[in-house]
C-alpha cells in the first residue's frame, strides 16, 4: 500500500469520528466503495490499516479505564467528572487487580501486573 492510499485511509478514519453531519458518513461509504472497487485483492489490508487508524484516533479522543473485577462506576465518574473527553470503562480479565488508565500514548498503570513488571525492571538494572 503506497503513501497516497495510506493518507486517504487515514483521512477516512478521521472523518469516521466526525458526527456533526450525516454527509461524513456518506463520504466514508463512498471512499470504502471506491477502495473496494479499485483494490479488490488487497481490501483486507486496506481495512486492517483503516482499523489501525480508527483505534489510534479513538484512543486519542477517549480516556480508557481498564480494571480488574467489579468497579464502582459512580466513584469513578466522580473522579473523572472534570474530563472533557469520553470515558470508556473496560473490564480486563488479564489484570489480577488494580487499574490501568490510557489516554493516547500516555498510560498510568497501577495494576498488580504493571507493578510486578516495574519491579522486575528495577531488579534487572541492579
Amino acid at each position: 500500500m503506497d503513501k497516497k492510499h495510506k493518507a486517504l485511509i487515514g483521512r477516512l478514519a478521521e472523518l469516521s469520528f466526525v458526527n456533526e453531519e450525516n454527509r461524513y458518513l456518506e463520504r466514508v461509504k463512498r471512499i470504502l466503495t471506491f477502495l473496494q472497487s479499485r483494490y479488490p485483492r488487497s481490501i483486507k489490508g486496506v481495512l486492517h490499516y483503516y482499523w489501525m487508524c480508527l483505534r489510534k484516533i479513538y484512543t486519542q479522543h477517549c480516556l480508557c479505564v481498564e480494571h480488574a473485577g467489579h468497579l464502582n462506576r459512580e466513584q469513578m465518574r466522580a473522579i473523572f467528572k472534570e474530563m472533557s473527553c469520553r470515558i470508556v470503562y473496560q473490564e480486563n480479565p488479564q489484570l489480577v487487580g488494580g487499574i490501568k488508565i490510557k489516554h493516547g500514548d500516555w498510560v498510568w498503570d497501577r495494576s498488580i501486573q504493571g507493578q510486578l513488571k516495574a519491579l522486575t525492571r528495577k531488579l534487572k538494572k541492579s
